[in-house]
């Protein structure tokens, strides 16, 4: 049982080592691509270099003696030193996934309600009066959040979110849905 213990404990130490120099390896690429230069400052960019290398050293002189814990706590300051960089990357590449998402969904929903009212002419009226006020208030607030979140940096608090684009198209696909379930008028 001390011995499965053992091995155990080994195990952990060389998953840690390996973290560790994937990390490294993985951001020393990283600083190579057109996401180190757009995701941060120019004057984040030597103290980045500057973490990386010490990281690297650090493994290279003492991290391949190191035990279990003091892997662990150097994998916690890497990851807490990179997270403020992957935050702007991990916000600003989901909201353009999701902008992209929103003009797809935008064009269905128009298409469908338009197909609609072709196909039954008493549609009309919802389509008129409830339906497109509707999906064009959507519609102005993904031009004005969009706008807003031009003039915005990714370094700043980001003003349009894929959140709020996914609730927005959670909001048109329920408008839409209620078109189609709109009830016929009686006949007068």
């Amino acid at each position: 049982k001390h011995l499965l213990e053992i091995d155990h404990d080994r195990i952990k130490v060389i998953e840690r080592k390996n973290t560790i120099e994937s990390f490294i390896y993985n951001k020393k690429e990283w600083l190579q691509t057109e996401d180190a230069t757009t995701y941060t400052k120019n004057d984040e960019l030597p103290s980045i270099q500057s973490f990386i290398e010490n990281i690297s050293t650090w493994y290279e002189d003492e991290g391949f003696a190191a035990n279990l814990t003091t892997l662990e706590h150097e994998i916690d300051i890497m990851y807490d030193f990179f997270r403020v960089y992957e935050r702007r990357q991990r916000i600003d590449k989901e909201r353009t996934i999701e902008i992209t998402n929103f003009i797809e969904e935008l064009n269905i929903t128009n298409y469908t309600a338009s197909a609609l009212v072709l196909q039954d002419s008493w549609r009309f009226e919802y389509y008129n009066t409830t339906f497109q006020k509707e999906i064009n208030e959507i519609h102005k607030w993904f031009i004005d959040s969009t706008e807003k979140q031009n003039n915005k940096t990714v370094f700043d608090e980001p003003y349009l979110t894929a959140e709020h684009i996914r609730e927005k198209i959670w909001l048109m696909k329920n408008s839409l849905q209620r078109f189609k379930m709109a009830p016929k008028p009686l006949p007068v």
